[in-house]
């Protein structure tokens, strides 16, 4: 368990890493890193499924400067090692794993606190113009700052899975009923979460479209998408063509200069 937990936390220290070394490529998201947790641990499958829930979760969830309400990338790692390791349903694992990674949120605000303990070296590395000594010391930052996280999933694989199915299988059956129930029901309200915050009037001719063919046609939901992926991109090469005839046009209503506004110009 004590290596299992160790690769947890290192996969997701490693991923968060490539948002600072890295162009970001959000390996950090609940979609990358729960298929990867799942494959260190044997079940690839069930990572994607929980990753893809949380993702749907967390979607809304938006990070201004170090402020944010989670940490979702902590909570896919937590509630994928708690399926597989612990036997949780994947409702039950995300029910257990979703506040957990609220509470990991507290770990993104510390960074900032630790940077400013090395502010007063790096300042110093930086008048000396110490290009090397201000390389090491940043290097060793990005560590200890990253690293807070991956302590909180490390001690919460290694200690919290027995502890969990502990208090689960302690619990009546219509309290079990509940959990799975809200479980089901949080990627509906990341979903919703998001959706609030692109809704206009041109949002919701497509939503409600989206709807009416899925309940009346009964379309799979992969073949929904691919129609929305056509839909996107007839709205981008719109888009595109009015800028051009836009500029084109403000081109020929352009007043002629004069030679002599030419010369003063």
């Amino acid at each position: 368990m004590l290596l299992k937990a160790f690769l947890v936390a290192f996969a997701m220290w490693a991923c968060h890493l490539t948002g600072y070394h890295a162009p970001n490529m959000m390996l950090d998201r609940p979609i990358f890193l729960g298929p990867l947790v799942g494959l260190i641990l044997g079940n690839f499958e069930l990572g994607c499924i929980i990753g893809a829930q949380l993702e749907l979760i967390f979607m809304g969830v938006v990070f201004v400067g170090s402020a944010t309400s989670a940490d979702p990338g902590a909570s896919a790692a937590i509630a994928v090692s708690f399926a597989i390791l612990n036997n949780l349903s994947v409702n039950e694992a995300i029910a257990v794993a979703t506040p957990i990674g609220y509470l990991c949120a507290l770990a993104i605000a510390m960074e900032p606190a630790i940077g400013e303990i090395f502010t007063p070296m790096i300042d110093k590395f930086l008048m000396k113009d110490d290009y090397r000594g201000w390389t090491i010391v940043s290097h060793c930052l990005s560590f200890i700052e990253l690293s807070i996280g991956a302590v909180f999933v490390f001690l919460a694989v290694l200690f919290g899975g027995d502890l969990v199915s502990a208090i689960m299988g302690s619990l009546p059956e219509f309290v079990l009923t509940g959990v799975n129930a809200a479980g089901a029901m949080l990627p509906v309200v990341g979903l919703a979460v998001l959706t609030s915050q692109l809704w206009d009037k041109k949002t919701a001719l497509y939503f409600l479209f989206g709807f009416f063919l899925m309940k009346y046609l009964n379309l799979d939901i992969l073949f929904l998408a691919i129609i929305a992926i056509f839909i996107a991109l007839r709205d981008v090469f719109s888009y595109f063509d009015q800028r051009k005839l836009a500029a084109e046009a403000s081109v020929l209503t352009e007043t002629p200069e004069t030679e002599e506004e030419d010369f003063f110009r």
